[in-house]
């Protein structure tokens, strides 16, 4: 048995870190469907959109975005369906952005600019979060 596609949001309005991320996120799962969002106002647009069919298995987000920042974003997810889990990949350092964040229950708050290190340990934790993920 295969790995089933693996379903992804990307929203990120940096085309540096949307590289970046999209390395991540192909090197853990090489057959994954990547939908990048470029601002928050769309992000929200097509949650409020997604069917149960529609769902992301997995949603990469930013914090800064252009329009409505990624909290907002976030929230939206959350409310669409809590068991979506969210990896925040974000510039923000702040302390009252990243206890926001796991208030929402997200899978990881990672700081850019990311490094190898961080790099492998999200390819890691990727990869363990959908090992049973099958077709």
């Amino acid at each position: 048995m295969g790995l089933r596609t693996l379903k992804v949001l990307l929203v990120e309005d940096n085309p540096a870190d949307e590289i970046l991320s999209r390395e991540i996120i192909l090197s853990a799962r090489p057959e994954a469907n990547i939908v990048v969002i470029e601002d928050g106002e769309k992000a929200i647009i097509a949650v409020e959109h997604w069917s149960k069919l529609d769902l992301p298995d997995i949603v990469f987000l930013d914090l800064n975005l252009p329009r409505i920042n990624g909290h907002e974003v976030l929230e939206h997810i959350k409310r669409k369906d809590p068991q979506i889990p969210v990896i925040i990949l974000t510039g923000s350092t702040s302390e009252k952005d990243k206890r926001k964040a796991w208030k929402n229950n997200i899978l990881d708050y990672i700081i850019k600019p990311i490094g190898m290190k961080e790099m492998e340990e999200t390819i890691s934790l990727v990869r363990s979060h959908f090992e049973p993920i099958c077709s």
